[in-house]
């Protein structure tokens, strides 16, 4: 049984359900979560019900079990690697190969943000991350739009990245002039674009976002907090089926681009996806992403 600890928003729920599930699939063994630290969290809930995944819920007794076999673990062997430990801490931001060789029964506590863990198993993430429900009918109506046009999604994260000072200072935005340069080298590539943007604060990039062409806003979902879901996942369904993307440095972004399959569409990422963390993050981007 692998148990993943789940944290943050859904694109950080995201990354380590995946990871769970590709370990998970490598054991021929069940895949359930654990939400020891999102009921400590004012500000999120279980994010994932919006999507085709099926991991029940870690009971008490399963967990406590596996923090038991931890402990006797490093009695037993305090000098071995990490990776043999029945509770599994994620070393570095890094891709770590070594974390794939965790235990069959295990818990996992990270992000594990990297496509290389779950690499093997990509068409079952893909076809899991998709609605289980059918999207409201403005989102129906957006998807139409997106699909009839060179769409390229645009992605503003604004939120605690903004009015959390240390948030802030450990993540870091991007800026005006990164979105405006990143509209300019798609629109250089491909000719009739629109431009679809999707924000946490809708007014602020109504008044001042400017791409120097046409923008439409998109603001009818609205997110989760830490009492109830929202609707963000078809926002990101939404960014999923757009020709082209320009990202946020946020996990929300990612997951809204890697969704659609297609390789030679054009995917802007920031170069810097961290303002003080400075966490390397050359196993986060996909190679066929450009970094700007």
């Amino acid at each position: 049984m692998v148990i993943v600890r789940l944290m943050g928003g859904l694109g950080n729920q995201m990354f380590q359900y995946a990871m769970g599930r590709a370990l998970a699939h490598a054991r021929q063994a069940p895949v359930k979560v654990d939400f020891e630290l999102l009921k400590a969290d004012a500000k999120r809930t279980y994010a994932l019900d919006g999507w085709n995944v099926s991991a029940p819920v870690a009971t008490r007794f399963e967990v406590l079990r596996i923090r038991a076999a931890n402990k006797l673990s490093w009695k037993l062997k305090p000098s071995a690697p990490f990776y043999v430990r029945p509770v599994l801490r994620e070393q570095t931001f890094l891709f770590d190969p070594d974390a794939l060789r965790a235990p069959q029964r295990c818990l996992l506590i990270g992000y594990w943000q990297s496509e290389k863990y779950f690499k093997n198993i990509e068409a079952t993430i893909r076809q899991e991350f998709t609605l289980r429900i059918a999207p409201g009918d403005k989102t129906q109506e957006v998807a139409r739009a997106i699909q009839s046009c060179n769409s390229v999604c645009v992605h503003v994260r604004r939120g605690d990245f903004i009015s959390e000072p240390h948030t802030q200072q450990a993540h870091g935005t991007c800026s005006l002039e990164y979105y405006r340069q990143a509209a300019e080298y798609i629109a250089q590539r491909i000719p009739d674009l629109r431009f679809f943007v999707f924000s946490d604060n809708a007014q602020w990039v109504r008044e001042n976002l400017a791409l120097g062409v046409p923008i439409t806003v998109i603001d009818h979902n609205p997110p989760g907090d830490g009492h109830a879901p929202g609707r963000e996942h078809e926002d990101m369904w939404l960014m999923s089926l757009c020709k082209h993307a320009v990202l946020a440095n946020s996990s929300f972004s990612w997951w809204g681009a890697w969704l659609n399959p297609v390789r030679d569409r054009i995917v802007v990422a920031p170069r810097q996806w961290f303002g003080s963390l400075g966490h390397e993050t050359r196993d986060l981007i996909p190679e066929h992403w450009t970094r700007m």
